[in-house]
């Protein structure tokens, strides 16, 4: 049996390795999400703006053309819009592509058709009440919306902390501990 399993990880190992490119790494490419690519070009437009100008125009554009008909954003291009994705996607696009108030305005509509405005304090409190106790999905998306600029001067001051302390416990006391199942984001 353990023969087996070690042939079994020598394979996968092999196969692996065999992917990776003449530099000795991987390459990826993001996933079909509106999530993911509002977070990567926030992330580009923070580190480099003008060395990643392409990575960023093409990611907006991207927002743009899979933009709900509602106004919203989706955890995929054929998903529903839901609220986290949506937020994430209009803080990014009011960062990166002001020039676009159509889309922006739409997204505006639905946000304001989910939350009853665009008052950052009604932002947050949907956002919180969404995810609950678990602060590993409301606090970094408000972390992202206020790196954006959409949710006021004192932004900040509303965004819950993290129980950062918590990482140094290893993955299996979690449950002991209490903590979600998506409290692997902690790190």
């Amino acid at each position: 049996m353990m023969d087996r399993i070690a042939q079994a990880i020598a394979n996968a190992e092999a196969h692996l390795i065999s992917l990776q490119n003449s530099e000795g790494h991987w390459e990826g490419h993001l996933s079909s999400s509106a999530l993911s690519t509002a977070t990567a070009i926030v992330a580009l437009h923070t580190v480099d703006a003008l060395a990643h100008e392409r990575y960023i125009s093409a990611g907006a554009r991207w927002l743009i053309d899979n933009q709900n008909a509602d106004g919203g954003w989706g955890d995929t291009p054929l998903s529903k819009s839901n609220l986290s994705t949506t937020l994430l996607c209009w803080s990014a696009l009011k960062k990166i592509a002001p020039e676009r108030p159509q889309t922006i305005e739409l997204c505006e509509s639905w946000i304001r058709g989910q939350v009853g405005s665009l008052a950052p304090a009604e932002i947050a409190s949907a956002v919180v009440r969404r995810y609950g106790k678990d602060k590993t999905f409301s606090v970094p998306i408000l972390m992202h919306c206020t790196i954006c600029g959409t949710m006021g001067e004192n932004a900040w001051a509303g965004v819950l902390p993290l129980p950062f302390e918590l990482a140094a416990f290893p993955r299996a006391w979690f449950g002991a501990l209490g903590l979600p199942v998506v409290s692997y984001a902690l790190p």
